[in-house]
């Protein structure tokens, strides 16, 4: 059983190894590095990336972060030095290759689905923005939720002790 178990793990790790040499050729337009570039900068608007991340860090349906998603980004978009054309719309977010004019549609539903693994890697927020989130919540005087107990920072856990203190 246990070499059965190893095989199988070898199997996964080999086609995720090859899943992510595809999507990083030179045949598609648009590697995944360049897409979660993109999703990191959040909407666009001030504290979007903020909203975006309590919100897919609460427990509600796909549906409701797509109609969330759709809202908070609205319709628009902006250049990108190395993708070219980032549009929002009713569709998803498109990009848009300005040397060939390739273009690739990333449903709502994916952006949820993308956004959501990029969070639960920890990968959404940076460290310094982590503080600014924590920041941002207090500023606002919202809990965080379950989901968020990913973000401890020490320094902000001792300076809200220390306040507390001096409070």
């Amino acid at each position: 059983r246990e070499k059965i178990d190893k095989i199988l793990t070898e199997i996964e790790e080999e086609q995720k190894q090859n899943i992510a040499e595809v999507e990083n050729t030179s045949v598609f337009s648009f590697s995944q590095d360049d897409i979660d570039s993109i999703l990191k900068k959040g909407s666009g608007f001030e504290n979007g990336k903020f909203r975006i991340y309590k919100q897919l860090t609460t427990d509600v349906t796909n549906k409701e972060n797509v109609e969330f998603l759709k809202k908070e980004y609205g319709i628009g978009g902006f250049s990108d030095d190395t993708i070219g054309w980032v549009n929002y719309g009713a569709k998803g977010i498109t990009l848009q290759n300005s040397d060939t004019n390739k273009e690739y549609t990333i449903s709502w539903a994916n952006v949820v689905d993308r956004i959501s693994g990029l969070i639960n890697q920890d990968r959404y927020l940076s460290y310094y923005e982590k503080d600014e989130y924590n920041d941002w919540l207090d500023l606002n005087e919202l809990e965080k939720n379950k989901k968020e107990d990913i973000i401890k920072n020490p320094d902000y856990e001792l300076a809200k002790k220390l306040y507390s203190v001096v409070k």
